[in-house]
């Protein structure tokens, strides 16, 4: 991305990417609509929406509804995160530092970079902060 004809920073695209990823939501529902959870990018629960038939469905059933729906919507607000952060870890920049920083992890020698789109940028563990607080991983 370029701001004002110029390519933009790293610093910069990280807080935009950052910005994305806070703005990431993952709804699921379950029994038909009796439960509806969503979640942010980071497995944090940002809603919870019980049917009008929920609570007449007994205890054990509601509690299971809630787990199918959170879980939907755990692995649809990974997935969109994961998206929004690929723009950074397809990045030859980030690549290579993401090599540098975790060598055993992506099979690269610390020298190497990885080729942009690559996969091994993807395989350091999203914790929804750990890159975004520094790509370089800096401390």
């Amino acid at each position: 991305m370029t701001v004002h004809g110029q390519p933009e920073s790293l610093g910069l695209k990280v807080r935009r990417v950052e910005r994305a990823v806070d703005a990431v939501r993952g709804t699921a529902e379950a029994g038909d609509g009796a439960v509806r959870i969503t979640l942010t990018a980071d497995g944090r629960l940002d809603g919870l929406v019980l049917g009008g038939r929920a609570l007449g469905l007994g205890a054990a059933r509601l509690a299971a509804l809630v787990v199918e729906a959170h879980e939907r919507a755990r692995t649809q607000a990974r997935c969109a995160a994961e998206e929004v952060l690929r723009e950074l870890t397809d990045d030859p920049l980030v690549a290579r530092a993401l090599d540098h920083a975790h060598p055993a992890e992506s099979g690269a020698a610390p020298e190497s970079a990885a080729a942009p789109g690559s996969a091994r940028a993807l395989d350091v563990p999203f914790d929804g902060r750990r890159l975004l607080a520094d790509p370089l991983d800096r401390g």
